[in-house]
């Protein structure tokens, strides 16, 4: 994994989003092009996550610090694919997300590190 690519992600989004977008939509609408001088978001959170072939929990743990992540995914692909999740304080959030995607999949189990 590419050395600290989780700041690397984040400083890009940033900068993306301190521009307008070309063009946008509305839910269930067609895009348009964008023609307002100002963009309205509502408050958002940005976490970086790295995803790689599961290894084991040390290198999870490499990773995480190597790439500055909040959010390491780790797939191990056998009978039961096993998706391991290793977080910090700032991409906590992810557990939610989880669980929410676990109960329309079947045959992933998730653990948590």
């Amino acid at each position: 994994m590419e050395k600290e690519i989780g700041v690397n992600l984040k400083t890009y989004i940033v900068d993306l989003f301190k521009n307008l977008p070309t063009a946008s939509r509305m839910m269930s609408k067609d895009w348009r092009s964008f023609e307002s001088d100002k963009l309205y978001m509502r408050p958002y959170s940005i976490i970086s996550v790295g995803a790689y072939e599961y290894e084991d929990a040390d290198e999870m743990r490499i990773q995480m610090k190597h790439g500055k992540l909040d959010v390491v995914l780790a797939f191990e692909f056998r009978g039961t694919t096993v998706l391991h999740v290793l977080y910090n304080e700032a991409g906590k959030e992810i557990k939610n997300v989880l669980k929410q995607v676990q109960l329309g999949l079947h045959g992933l189990k998730i653990q948590i590190h």
